[in-house]
């Protein structure tokens, strides 16, 4: 049964390759980082100890490649920060705004209580999994989770205003 599953999955990438990687590519703008995503999609399906449990095949390649394209997106857009061509596009003013609600933002950042800033840090900034900051402070993922909420919850009576900071840059960037 295994190794006809393999058969249909080399039957399928080789029918259909440049239409997964034209799909990839249309999330990700990037030809090299599009066919890596279906060559790694595919890849992952032949270790796969449970290939059996698929029923449509290629339904399920088409949603693993759109959802690995997002993962991508989304990991890259963490480290998308503003730079100084950025900060030109904005006015004088503007930029003045920017630079004051970042100011509040680090404050309120800040006036945060040990653990809590930290775990924050981590996890909301940093991006790192909550087991993995439990693990390694040698905490359960709970106390984890309540020091992200407790950090939230104080973050945003501190920065009440930054919601409409950011409705107003984004009319500005994209509308």
């Amino acid at each position: 049964m295994e190794h006809a599953i393999h058969n249909d999955l080399e039957k399928l990438f080789l029918l259909h390759y440049k239409e997964w990687c034209f799909l990839s590519f249309s999330f990700l703008k990037d030809r090299d980082e599009a066919e890596e995503v279906v060559q790694d999609v595919c890849a992952k399906i032949l270790v796969r100890n449970k290939t059996d449990e698929i029923l449509n095949l290629k339904s399920y390649i088409i949603i693993a490649i759109k959802n690995s394209c997002l993962k991508k997106i989304k990991k890259q857009q963490k480290f998308v920060s503003l730079n100084e061509a950025d900060l030109n596009y904005f006015s004088a003013d503007e930029t003045a705004v920017v630079e004051d609600k970042t100011s509040l933002l680090h404050k309120a950042l800040e006036q945060l209580p040990q653990p809590s800033k930290s775990i924050f840090i981590r996890c909301a900034i940093e991006g790192e999994k909550y087991q993995f900051v439990a693990d390694s402070m040698n905490i359960s993922i709970n106390t984890v989770k309540y020091h992200i909420k407790s950090a939230y919850k104080k973050m945003r009576i501190e920065m009440v205003e930054i919601s409409i900071l950011l409705l107003f840059l984004l009319k500005n960037i994209w509308g």
